[in-house]
């Protein structure tokens, strides 16, 4: 856990994955600041190569639906995040990967169904944003 602080700049990818390598190998470890450097390539290096094939994306799904969230919101300038919108970001992400329906409000829903975004590509999750059509949803799975 001294990587945490002693690090602060590094991705929480890797002071993810720091703590458990650490455990595994040698609990006494203290990487150097050379060495952590290397650590934190390594880690990007992971993730990049897992996020380019199919099975990884389905894999760090939840990673993968944070990153495309953060990424739209980043690309369309006007477009304001509030506190609420955080909370809507972090269900879109539990959801997608591993529900079958998602309702939600209008602009979460409006940003989940960008086209540039491709989420119907990669989940089979459905995004709605009207009481009706999750209630004909509800209809038809009881029928």
């Amino acid at each position: 856990m001294a990587c945490w602080n002693s690090q602060p700049r590094s991705p929480p990818t890797c002071r993810t994955i720091w703590p458990l390598a650490k455990k595994a190998l040698d609990p006494a470890a203290q990487p150097s600041a050379q060495e952590w450097e290397e650590i934190t390539r390594q880690c990007f290096g992971q993730l990049r190569a897992a996020f380019r094939r199919p099975a990884g994306r389905r894999g760090l799904r939840t990673l993968q639906v944070g990153a495309l969230l953060h990424a739209a919101l980043r690309w369309n300038r006007t477009q304001k995040l509030n506190a609420n919108g955080m909370f809507d970001f972090h269900y879109a992400e539990a959801a997608l990967g591993y529900c079958d329906v998602l309702l939600t409000d209008r602009p979460t829903h409006a940003l989940l169904r960008q086209r540039n975004l491709a989420i119907e590509r990669d989940f089979t999750c459905r995004v709605m944003s009207s009481a009706e059509e999750g209630s004909d949803w509800v209809r038809r799975r009881i029928a």
